[in-house]
């Protein structure tokens, strides 16, 4: 309606008088494209939310508004238009009641008479409601000629001193600017110097980054380097314990040494006080002869501030009473389980091998030890010799 109104008054501003019969269509027309739209908006808005996509909601939710709001000034205007035609309906039908003379029932309206002065009036009320800024224009006709003063004196002398203005203005300009030369040069010098130092520091702090990763880099890979040496040493200590072993399994009668505790291990039973224990035994003193015995295990420790020894009768199982039975010709690994009492510490294991023939075999053992598996020969203490 705002481009119908600009057309209106560029047809009034010419003198022109615009045809203005077809508004009832165009306000139809406009109402039928509103409601059309207002469907597609509602799908839309309908669509956006079942894919879950709440701007679009949004965006479409203002439109529709936009949307109702204008199909709200149709159908006021539409409204207000019946309102004004039944009102000159009315005045012609009073009109021409006082003249004596109504219109037959069969007929409409006459179209004569005062009809067509009410049909001007309804039009210039659709003027006055649609357009309103119409009535301020056609009560003030545009003039159509303009008188102006003109001197060309004083108009040659204004633009004069408007040039000299400028050139002084251009001049005072470029005096500013050369006294601020020798200022701004400087400056501009220290600037560039800030920045050249600003950029090496960027490029140490860089190098620093670099140097700091590099360390860490080198950190990570010595102790990786540090657990791998170490997990070779402890191959490497298993190994010469192998070789020890099998050497004096296999060696001459120079390494014979006849039966011999080669190792002792002990593990925790997880949930109590119970100790898995492991020896393991060797003889080369003759080879393809049988031997046979039993090994008994006693602790030495700590109950309170006294030192006592548990015999194996206090650790062994009662099935073991006697010890733990051997019968091997090279080697034999035994097994078994001792229980320790709550308040005791354990300090010590003495480990004493007795075979059905020959002499017997006495180790002492640490604690710490026997739970490494390293095992080293207390002072006092022999081996069988064949």
């Amino acid at each position: 309606m705002r481009h119908a109104d600009h057309r209106t008054e560029r047809i009034l501003f010419l003198d022109g008088l615009p045809n203005l019969q077809n508004v009832l269509e165009a306000l139809q027309g406009d109402l039928d494209l509103e409601l059309a739209a207002i469907v597609d908006v509602r799908a839309a808005i309908a669509h956006s939310e079942g894919i879950a996509n709440s701007i679009s909601r949004d965006l479409f939710k203002d439109i529709l508004h936009g949307e109702e709001e204008h199909i709200y000034w149709l159908e006021t205007q539409f409204s207000l238009i019946k309102d004004h035609w039944r009102r000159a309906r009315h005045a012609e039908q009073d009109s021409e009641l006082n003249q004596g003379h109504l219109p037959a029932r069969s007929g409409g309206p006459s179209r004569t008479g005062v009809r067509p002065f009410l049909d001007g009036f309804v039009t210039a009320r659709l003027y006055l409601i649609l357009f309103p800024g119409m009535a301020r224009m056609a009560s003030r006709p545009p003039p159509r000629f303009v008188v102006r003063r003109h001197d060309d004196v004083s108009h040659r002398w204004r633009w004069l001193w408007w040039g000299l203005a400028w050139l002084a203005s251009l001049l005072l300009l470029g005096l500013i600017l050369r006294a601020l030369d020798g200022r701004v040069t400087p400056l501009v010098s220290n600037h560039r110097q800030q920045r050249a130092l600003l950029s090496q520091i960027d490029d140490l702090k860089q190098q620093v980054a670099n140097l700091q990763r590099s360390a860490q880099v080198n950190a990570v890979a010595t102790k990786a380097l540090r657990g791998t040496l170490t997990q070779r040493e402890e191959e490497l200590s298993g190994l010469r314990a192998d070789l020890g072993f099998y050497s004096r399994l296999v060696g001459g009668d120079a390494q014979r040494q006849g039966l011999k505790l080669q190792e002792v291990k002990l593990a925790p039973i997880a949930n109590s006080r119970g100790w898995n224990l492991i020896l393991s035994l060797t003889q080369s003193a003759k080879r393809g002869d049988e031997t046979t015995g039993n090994a008994t295990v006693s602790v030495e420790g700590l109950r309170g501030d006294k030192v006592i020894t548990l015999d194996w009768s206090a650790l062994g199982d009662a099935a073991q009473k006697d010890g733990l039975p051997f019968h091997f010709t090279y080697f034999q690994q035994l097994q078994g389980t001792i229980v320790l009492p709550g308040n005791f510490r354990p300090t010590r294991l003495r480990i004493h091998i007795q075979p059905a023939s020959g002499a017997p075999v006495t180790r002492a053992v640490s604690w710490a030890a026997a739970m490494s598996g390293n095992i080293t020969t207390a002072e006092g203490d022999h081996d069988a010799q064949p």
